[in-house]
């Protein structure tokens, strides 16, 4: 007797869509009473719809978004279909390709827990976005390629070593790219090539940047289908890979100036990376990074700022002492800029304390920290703080004369000035109370004093 199939998903009207999506913007208790429904499949299906009324349909993407993620493995072959079937210029498009990309890279994880399950429709939605990627530069759709190359970058990011396969290709689409989508193309390369870094394909005699064919179709590495080891130890980098890995970090660090500061701090993490690990091989790298970066310090933005201070710390052999001061005064002066916002300047602060490399240059810039009378009081603090940490860092031992007593002098004065311009604010306030204990740090660790309280002969005693 043959078995009945089973019946369709009920489909929903537009006024049931409407009260789903109200009870779901709503407490949870509301939204209980649909969820015995198959609501991706449900939201999917719904799409291509002419019935529905088109402003319901990007809803129906927010929904998947905001509460159907992470989705059930076996509805990753429905989202690819209904990618692929979506036409190229629909206005949904680029928001299900979205969703799409990030439900994929949300349900899958290294390795694939299913293979023989959750491959296909990983190698189809790489397959697809590979093709999309791989236009050529001159087409009027770059958005959408951009866009094809952020969501290959984000399954990469979630399964790493993805795109280690394809990272010839990604060089010549990135060295190829000259329209304003070469951020997203250089993004996916720098991606690509911390994949094949860290797999230790370098060790390899095979070419990393070989190219035996076109992108697609695209199989899923055989790292992401087993759970075998890696070796724990990399083998030592072959030649011809360490000349292809400078190939690649350089046209990585060709264009800074067209990557957004979000993006150029990637890729600044990218670069520490993937150098470090031929940096033994290749120390002219080193310098490289500093040509390409080095111009960061007078930059406004803090994020390019923090990519640079990680440059510093990752390649300390290649910032000499004059770049330390540049890096330590334009620092300082971020903390004195009134229009950022209060945590950019306490970072800077903290960045210039917080660092060995930069504490030579912190006594030659405590004009910088004077407090300002309309300076936050967090910001108040931590200024006198390093006027302190100036003060204490002037060598105790050589405070009586000579350039050191004279600099111990003028940083007691300046503590005294900076006090001095609490002086408008009653005597029980907050700031008041800050600006004294700060006050007698400066005097404390300024001046030689005894360590015992049984006297207060000593210079720097405070009663």
């Amino acid at each position: 007797m043959e078995q009945p199939r089973p019946s369709p998903p009920p489909t929903l009207s537009a006024q049931e869509w409407e009260h789903l999506l109200d009870d779901f913007s709503s407490p949870p208790p509301r939204r209980d009473r649909w969820l015995h429904l198959p609501l991706l499949d449900l939201a999917l299906s719904s799409l291509p719809r002419r019935d529905l009324p088109s402003h319901l349909k990007p809803l129906l993407l927010s929904l998947i978004d905001d509460h159907l993620l992470p989705p059930p493995t076996s509805s990753l072959p429905l989202l690819l279909s209904s990618l692929l079937s979506l036409p190229p210029d629909h206005s949904l498009r680029d928001h299900l390709l979205l969703t799409v990309a990030s439900a994929f890279a949300s349900a899958l994880s290294a390795p694939l827990a299913s293979p023989g399950e959750e491959a296909p429709p990983l190698a189809g939605l790489v397959d697809a976005l590979l093709a999309a990627a791989n236009r050529p530069n001159h087409a009027t759709d770059r958005a959408a390629r951009a866009l094809a190359c952020d969501a290959l970058r984000a399954l990469d990011e979630a399964l790493p070593g993805l795109l280690a396969d394809v990272l010839g290709h990604a060089y010549a689409l990135a060295s190829a790219e000259r329209s304003p989508a070469a951020q997203s193309y250089i993004l996916l390369l720098a991606s690509a090539a911390r994949g094949v870094v860290r797999l230790g394909r370098l060790g390899s005699s095979a070419s990393i940047l070989a190219v035996s064919g076109p992108p697609t179709p695209f199989s899923v590495p055989a790292h992401l289908l087993s759970s075998s080891p890696h070796a724990s130890t990399p083998a030592r980098p072959s030649e011809q890979n360490v000349r292809e890995i400078r190939k690649v970090l350089a046209l990585i660090m060709e264009r800074p100036q067209v990557l957004t500061p979000a993006a150029a701090m990637e890729v600044a993490a990218v670069v520490a990376e993937v150098s470090s690990a031929v940096l033994k091989w290749a120390p002219a790298i080193a310098a490289q990074v500093k040509v390409q970066f080095g111009g960061m310090v007078y930059s406004s933005s803090p994020l390019l700022l923090h990519s640079l201070l990680m440059l510093f710390v990752q390649f300390p052999g290649a910032f000499g002492a004059d770049d330390e001061r540049k890096m330590a005064r334009r620092l300082a002066l971020a903390a004195c800029e009134a229009h950022r916002p209060l945590l950019v300047r306490l970072l800077a602060l903290h960045w210039l304390l917080g660092s060995e490399r930069f504490r030579d240059s912190v006594p030659g810039l405590t004009r910088w920290f004077y407090p300002g009378m309309f300076d936050p009081l967090a910001l108040k603090a931590k200024k006198l703080d390093c006027l302190g940490f100036a003060a204490a860092s002037v060598g105790g031992d050589k405070v009586g004369g000579g350039v050191y007593g004279q600099q111990t002098t003028e940083l007691i004065d300046d503590g005294l000035v900076s006090v001095s311009a609490f002086r408008w604010l009653p005597a029980w306030s907050t700031e008041t109370g800050v600006a004294f204990r700060a006050l007698h740090m400066v005097l404390v660790g300024a001046a030689p004093h005894s360590t015992n309280d049984t006297g207060g002969s000593g210079a720097g005693y405070v009663g």
